[in-house]
């Protein structure tokens, strides 16, 4: 899976998976990608612009880069999330567990906090 850094700051990373769908054919190397990030000890932000579709192994990766990230202290963000992904993930409650924006990364306050 190729991950693409956007932007990199002194306290966010925000990158981008170069794929029109994260499903079960690819939702492995995704996570595999973006766990060395978790360590890096920044906020990551992942700009789901380009992801059209997401399954229910989309949806548990993202999750378990979540907590991944949770437990080393940080925080991830799903940015530019369109209104179907929005739908997938207030369906099956990832919403209320990673936070997100339909807006630009690396704007501060733009993400929806995850209780």
């Amino acid at each position: 899976m190729n991950i693409t850094t956007l932007r990199s700051s002194t306290d966010t990373l925000t990158v981008q998976p170069r794929c029109s769908a994260l499903v079960a054919r690819n939702a492995a190397a995704f996570a595999e990608g973006l766990m060395p990030m978790r360590r890096l000890g920044l906020r990551l932000e992942i700009d789901l612009s380009e992801v059209r579709q997401l399954d229910g192994a989309g949806m548990g990766a993202l999750l378990t880069c979540g907590h991944a990230m949770q437990r080393e202290g940080c925080q991830m963000v799903l940015t530019q999330v369109d209104a179907p992904l929005q739908a997938a993930l207030q369906a099956c409650g990832l919403d209320q567990l990673i936070g997100w924006s339909t807006g630009t990364p690396g704007i501060t306050g733009a993400a929806t906090p995850a209780n």
